[in-house]
């Protein structure tokens, strides 16, 4: 029997999950000089076009920058969105006939998604279409549509966060937009946290597989569209999208009704939440594998139309800005060098433009000279995890691409109230809204980023933060490393930071 304030805590060990669109590959197969220039993993698309007739993949087209201002107004927005708009009716109707009624795939239907601002699509092609996409000079890159993982596996005093909070950097009026498995808004540790929702799911509905918005389509937006207690999240007696209200937790959490031994707050302790629901259930046993069946990945295009969307609304309520994106995300191939051919490269870039800076896990697979993807993307900051003796954690990936190191925990140990947990003791989405002051601990590059995304870019005081520069009144004035480690040229690392 559980009592309201003496909650069963779960220790969360390392996951990991190997999805790319339902697909297992074999032997690549050879590919033409055109899409070996165009797509990163060319072998693998190649293959899955000549083994299924057809393959769904994201094309990146050439256009101009087009985020100029800190915060776009309707106007620059409307502009952005006719130049894409314009780009993509050009290349869609030199391949598939129409702009607006593409020609029917060949045993395959076509399924075709634009991209708002981000000047791209997501198709269904054969073989020789994937070739004529990739001769074409307009487009920039052909990428599959991936499905990631959320990259799981006590700590607020351990990174100078008190001081912090002297000097009024609290996180107020600014807030972290967190990509992930939605939250549960009334869960204690994050009442009155949540001020705009969204959710964007199962490839904007071709994805083949089970939408985790409330409403049960590909796409919802206002009060409650990230919930993470929706129907589909709930299976028996588990909740499939705890995650996102672990990691919400970390970045922004304030306890309204402590009681002995429970965390007292996050990182920005009087920051906002700006979730956004990114991943779709899967219920297949191949899909999900190794991991039991059903789990929860997030396609790459969802990410997109996420961070497009969070670019349209950099202030989500009156009086509160997006200061950072939270990404605890990410899978493979992993690579040792930037990727910024990935397809969520120009949202990214887009959000830094406006001042705006985008955190994502380094992955879970203990390698220490590759990171996942799209942490390897050059503008955004990679996240490596270290344990609370400020070691790098045995699961945490690392590379010199890594930028900041943060507390994730060190997958193992008991989780009790009041004590010095191994691991990162947050909020939990229980299976039911109900049931608002449920909390476990987990570990992973996943619970690292949410310390980076509300410390370093949402506590900050009075100013909109620098990517390039602290603002002066930083609480990382006096740390001189900083500036260059948020260039990618050196490593940070930032003590565990959930105060008991």
């Amino acid at each position: 029997m559980m009592m309201r304030h003496i909650r069963a805590a779960i220790a969360a060990g390392v996951t990991t999950l190997a999805l790319v669109a339902g697909v297992h590959l074999g032997h690549a197969q050879q590919v033409s000089t055109a899409l070996a220039s165009k797509a990163p993993e060319a072998g693998s698309i190649a293959t899955m076009a000549q083994t299924n007739g057809q393959v769904r993949v994201i094309v990146l087209l050439n256009a101009p920058a087009i985020a100029n201002q800190a915060r776009p107004d309707a106007a620059a927005i409307a502009t952005a969105k006719a130049q894409v708009a314009a780009i993509q009716d050009t290349v869609l109707a030199r391949h598939f006939g129409d702009a607006r009624n593409l020609r029917q795939g060949q045993g395959f239907t076509r399924q075709h998604s634009r991209f708002e601002i981000t000047p791209g699509f997501a198709i269904n092609v054969d073989v020789a279409e994937l070739e004529a996409l990739a001769a074409d000079p307009q487009v920039k890159s052909i990428n599959i549509d991936r499905a990631r993982p959320p990259l799981l596996l006590q700590s607020v005093p351990l990174i100078g966060q008190p001081t912090a909070y002297s000097n009024g950097a609290t996180g107020a009026g600014w807030a972290v937009a967190v990509l992930d498995t939605g939250v549960q808004s009334n869960h204690e540790f994050l009442s009155g946290k949540v001020v705009a929702e969204a959710c964007f799911s199962n490839a904007n509905g071709f994805g083949g597989n089970v939408s985790l918005c409330p409403n049960g389509l590909s796409s919802q937006t206002g009060g409650g569209s990230a919930n993470s207690t929706t129907a589909a999240c709930i299976n028996g007696s588990s909740n499939l999208c705890w995650h996102g209200t672990h990691v919400a937790g970390i970045a922004a959490g304030l306890n309204t009704s402590q009681n002995s031994g429970e965390p007292i707050n996050g990182v920005a302790r009087d920051g906002k939440i700006f979730a956004i629901q990114v991943f779709t259930r899967f219920n297949s046993a191949s899909d999900c594998n190794p991991s039991a069946a059903p789990c929860v990945a997030s396609y790459d295009s969802d990410q997109v139309r996420a961070l497009d969307y969070i670019y349209q609304h950099l202030t989500p309520v009156a009086g509160v800005n997006v200061a950072s994106v939270n990404m605890s995300l990410g899978g493979g191939p992993n690579t040792s060098s930037a990727c910024d051919s990935d397809l969520q490269k120009t949202s990214i870039d887009n959000l830094r433009a406006a001042g705006v800076l985008t955190a994502i896990a380094s992955g879970n697979d203990g390698d220490k000279t590759t990171i996942s993807h799209p942490a390897c993307i050059s503008s955004a900051v990679a996240v490596g995890s270290t344990t609370k003796s400020d070691v790098v954690s045995s699961f945490s990936n690392m590379a010199t691409i890594v930028a900041l190191l943060a507390p994730g925990g060190s997958a193992g140990g008991n989780c009790q109230f009041g004590a010095n947990n191994l691991d990162i003791m947050s909020s939990y989405a229980d299976i039911s809204s109900a049931t608002t002051a449920f909390y476990a601990c987990a570990a992973g590059t996943s619970m690292a980023t949410p310390h980076v995304a509300g410390r370093a870019f949402v506590s900050m005081p009075r100013s909109r933060p620098s990517i390039a520069t602290p603002p002066a009144r930083s609480p990382y004035r006096q740390t001189r490393t900083f500036k260059r480690a948020v260039r990618r040229a050196v490593r940070l690392r930032l003590r565990p930071s959930i105060t008991r």
